[in-house]
């Protein structure tokens, strides 16, 4: 038997496109084509990105000068600058390069319910449209980051309130739909010999991950029906005196208090996973246990629905329990695996890593942070204190944005067939990290301090400094994202970059046994599955039927020295 599919009907099957696929012109309109509405979602959630970043700096400014920007301005701000990150840029680029490289990882030439993913980009592409406009005609009553519920105006709600909730309303539909495409795909799509304790990590995290989004986007979704009846109709489903309102508040429209905000951590670190391990050029040490502990990751932030009403004072968000705290135990785990990995493996340095170290230092801050914090006992102020700030930066905002953009710059030669520059995204890495770090910094030590978010008067000129650290960091993320921008453009839309071949890295992962960029059809011959790393597994046993040593992948049952003899090796 050899290592590749070899059957006479096979071959002549997959030569060539099927004619009807070979004949489909599609623009990007009406594309159903799993690489097209991936880039989609990308350069979308880079457009999203840009106004939210923009908008950040406004915030900042307000900080470092109080004039600059009123009050009732800067909670608006402020909302949309907190939401716009998580919801249109962080989340729908996750889903962007999801819909691109995992039918790729599994085998799949195409995505399951192709036509439903569509349809999500498009809620998502005018709900974020209506999103902008919402906080453009007035105030918003009420927005995700509010930790405690808003009360009703008696059926009065204004015009930005309403835009407001019909755009999340839209963007959590098309997130759920593309969840529900995911999902589908990575269960009845894979390859033959793909089992489920195969599949690459980034593929398999994207599948716990939209497992828990058709889990917790309804109960989203149900809490702002429940508010849009009470700013529309006058209602008291969210009324201080209405019993259980502020848990169903907390629970269902607060953005901390949902289980979808770990979420671009969990997808992050199946991407983190598979950069690893490429760069390494060995599989990781236990490729089964770092399945488990992706799962066991987004299993722990169901646990954010068990919290008390208690949580909204929290500083420490959004891990305020103890229960929810525990996510730090799986990623410190699967950390330890990537060293371990790395250290066996035969390491060779890509930009893509700057991007998980960087993320990792992150983690690290928040960490050091979250104890220091406990040890001084901050105070939260109704949940408004400037160390929790600091925190979103540090945690929420930071790695997964690292990690999402090394993603970009890994994939980035399957995605364009080119490589973006290194130089480039080495500046942006190092940016993004002083940015998110001198973000963080600023408002942990302004919560050490006792000072309220957005207090900008009797300040001392040691605190004022610290808002001068805030905004420094925050020109440094807008700095490295213009940077990463005009990479992408420079590579993407004026072929800029090297040619970077079909498999630039020796890849161990099945997207690297297809063109780059790839055809319509995916593959046109897909390597038989025998283990977690395919590839690698295939060139160990060329070596070993050759009669060179084994690589670093090993041997044993199932290794290279298995396939190469039941190859005829």
């Amino acid at each position: 038997m050899t290592l590749l599919q070899d059957r006479p009907e096979l071959e002549a099957a997959e030569a060539s496109p099927p004619p009807a696929v070979a004949q489909v012109t599609e623009s990007w309109f009406d594309t159903s084509d799993h690489k097209r509405l991936g880039l989609l979602f990308v350069y979308t959630s880079l457009l999203f990105l840009v106004a939210a970043a923009v908008v950040g700096l406004l915030v900042g400014a307000k900080d470092v000068s109080p004039g600059f920007v009123s009050s009732e301005a800067y909670l608006r701000l402020y909302g949309f600058h907190t939401q716009a990150t998580v919801l249109l840029f962080l989340t729908a680029i996750w889903i962007g390069i999801a819909t691109y490289v995992v039918p790729l990882q599994i085998g799949a030439g195409r995505l399951a319910l192709p036509r439903l993913l569509a349809t999500g980009y498009w809620s998502y592409f005018v709900g974020g449209g209506i999103y902008v406009a919402s906080f453009l005609v007035g105030d918003v009553s009420g927005t995700t980051v509010a930790s405690k519920p808003v009360a009703a105006v008696g059926g009065a709600a204004n015009d930005a309130t309403k835009l407001w909730i019909v755009a999340l309303a839209l963007i959590s539909v098309g997130f759920l739909l593309a969840a529900g495409s995911l999902f589908t795909t990575v269960v009845t799509h894979r390859s033959e010999g793909m089992t489920i304790l195969r599949v690459p990590a980034f593929s398999w995290a994207t599948l716990v991950a939209s497992a828990i989004t058709l889990v917790a986007t309804p109960v989203f979704l149900g809490g702002l029906l429940l508010f849009g009846i009470d700013q529309h109709f006058g209602g008291t489903l969210f009324a201080p005196a209405t019993p259980g309102s502020l848990s169903i508040w907390q629970h269902t429209v607060w953005l901390y208090g949902r289980p979808d905000v770990f979420l671009l951590t969990l997808v992050g670190l199946g991407a983190a996973t598979d950069i690893v391990t490429t760069h390494a050029r060995r599989p990781l040490l236990n490729h089964t246990a770092g399945l488990g502990l992706i799962g066991v990751f987004g299993a722990l932030t169901l646990t954010t629905f068990t919290a008390g009403d208690s949580v909204t004072n929290a500083v420490i968000v959004p891990t305020y329990t103890t229960a929810v705290a525990l996510v730090a135990a799986p990623l410190g785990a699967l950390v330890l695996l990537w060293l371990g990995t790395s250290a066996l493996g035969r390491p060779r340095f890509h930009v893509s890593l700057l991007f998980v170290v960087a993320a990792l230092g992150l983690w690290l801050l928040g960490a050091g942070n979250a104890i220091a914090a406990a040890a001084k006992d901050v105070k939260g102020f109704d949940g408004s204190s400037a160390w929790v700030a600091g925190n979103v930066h540090a945690l929420v905002f930071g790695p997964p944005t690292l990690l999402a953009i090394g993603a970009l710059y890994h994939w980035g030669p399957k995605i364009w067939g080119r490589r973006l520059h290194a130089s480039a995204g080495a500046l942006a890495a190092l940016l993004l990290f002083a940015g998110f770090a001198a973000s963080g910094m600023g408002y942990y030590l302004l919560g050490y301090n006792g000072v309220p978010l957005g207090m900008t008067g009797d300040l001392t000129s040691y605190q004022k400094g610290l808002y001068g650290l805030a905004e420094g960091g925050g020109a440094a993320i807008a700095l490295g994202v213009l940077i990463v921008i005009s990479d992408l453009v420079a590579t993407a839309l004026h072929r800029g970059g090297r040619p970077a071949g079909d498999d630039p890295y020796e890849g161990l992962t099945l997207e690297w046994a297809t063109s780059s960029p790839p055809p319509r059809w995916g593959f046109d011959q897909v390597p038989e599955v025998r283990s977690e790393a395919p590839l690698a597994y295939r060139r160990e046993a060329e070596r070993l039927a050759a009669g060179g040593d084994p690589g670093p992948v090993g041997g044993g049952a199932g290794g290279p020295a298995a396939i190469s003899a039941s190859a005829g090796g």
